[in-house]
């Protein structure tokens, strides 16, 4: 999805929100809900970000990332890891 998309998606939900509130109280308003997007459109790494391809953003962004980066990194300081993650 798009951002404005995401935008409109939640907006809705926090209109579903109301509307339950209204018409079944606190305990029929309760939703548990995540909106997810792209590491492109999350990404505050400074220099990451400054890429606009989303295929590299993805790709720099899991390689500073990833699980096994941050293990390896438990034994070796010099591999770089995201501070923001």
């Amino acid at each position: 999805r798009t951002v404005p998309e995401m935008e409109k998606a939640l907006e809705e939900l926090e209109n579903l929100i109301k509307y339950r509130t209204t018409h079944l109280g606190e305990e029929g308003a309760k939703i548990l809900a995540l909106g997810l997007s792209s590491r492109r459109n999350m990404c505050v790494h400074p220099v990451i970000m400054q890429e606009s391809d989303r295929v590299t953003v993805d790709a720099k962004c899991r390689s500073i990332t990833a699980s096994w980066v941050r293990n390896r990194r438990d034994q070796d300081s010099n591999i770089e890891v995201c501070e923001f993650y």
